[in-house]
């Protein structure tokens, strides 16, 4: 079950999806945790921004930083390359 057999417990595989999603897990376990909400009311009392532009800039990043995500995964061929 934890690799103490044949299969170690980190391989190749392992370590390639821990380095391309890990980034996204750290940031998805913040953004799940409530003091993301205190930091975006922390940041509107002490600015003149809106709750809205906070909210663009954050899916707008979010945006760009999936597309960086399906740009940088595996290789792909086209669907009907065999047909």
């Amino acid at each position: 079950m934890f690799g103490l057999q044949s299969i170690p417990l980190i391989n190749d595989q392992a370590l390639y999806l821990l380095l391309n999603y890990g980034p996204i897990f750290i940031i998805a376990a913040y953004f799940s945790t409530p003091h993301f909400k205190k930091v975006l009311h922390a940041v509107e009392r002490n600015t003149k921004m809106s709750v809205a532009l906070v909210y663009t800039f954050f899916y707008v990043a979010v945006f760009f930083g999936s597309v960086a995500y399906l740009v940088d995964s595996t290789y792909n061929p086209f669907l009907y390359f065999r047909f």
